[in-house]
C-alpha cells in the first residue's frame, strides 16, 4: 500500500477534518485530558483551497486519506496551518512526505515569480 501525496480537492476537506479531530483527541486522551476537538466548518480551508490550491495536500492510500497538510501563501508570507496524520498511520513517514510538499510550497513564498 503505497502512500501517494496529491493536491487536495474540496471533496477531501471533510475527511481531512476527521483526521485533525481524531489526531488531537487521540493525543489529549492519551495524556488524560479526554476529548477536546470536534468537527468545525472548514471555511478557511475552503477559502485557502480556492485562493492558493498548491498549499493543500493529502496523503492517500488506496483511496483512503490518511494525512493532510495545509499551508497558505500570501505575498511573501508562508503559513503552515495544519499537518496531521491519522493516529494509526503515524510513524510511517507520511508526515515527512506531506511536510516536503509543504516546504516546496513555502519556496513559492520566497520567490513569488515561481508561482
Amino acid at each position: 500500500m503505497a502512500v501517494v501525496c496529491r493536491p487536495a480537492c474540496s471533496d477531501d476537506l471533510a475527511r481531512a477534518d476527521e483526521i485533525v479531530v481524531a489526531s488531537i483527541n487521540e493525543l489529549t486522551e492519551r495524556r488524560g485530558f479526554g476529548k477536546m476537538a470536534s468537527s468545525r466548518p472548514h471555511h478557511f480551508q475552503a477559502f485557502s483551497l480556492a485562493d492558493d490550491p498548491e498549499g493543500l495536500w493529502v496523503a492517500d492510500v488506496d483511496g483512503d486519506i490518511v494525512g493532510f497538510a495545509w499551508s497558505w501563501v500570501c505575498g511573501e508570507l508562508w503559513f503552515l496551518a495544519q499537518l496531521f496524520v491519522a493516529p494509526d498511520r503515524q510513524s510511517d513517514g507520511i508526515g515527512n512526505q506531506l511536510l516536503g510538499k509543504s516546504f516546496a510550497h513555502a519556496a513559492t513564498a520566497e520567490h513569488p515569480s515561481r508561482r
